[in-house]
């Protein structure tokens, strides 16, 4: 999500959480319509 959000500073962020295993953001398009990002990459097998 870091390097995601690092190489598109152009977008509109709108905040971020914490999710289990990883990170959630938001941005705005260039609408105004939300875009909900979810990285879950460090989440342990179930």
């Amino acid at each position: 999500m870091d390097a995601f959000r690092q190489s598109h500073p152009e977008l509109d962020w709108q905040g971020e959480i914490e999710v289990p295993g990883g990170k959630g953001a938001t941005f705005l398009d260039p609408d105004g319509n939300p875009v909900h990002l979810f990285d879950q990459s460090t989440a342990g097998p179930e």
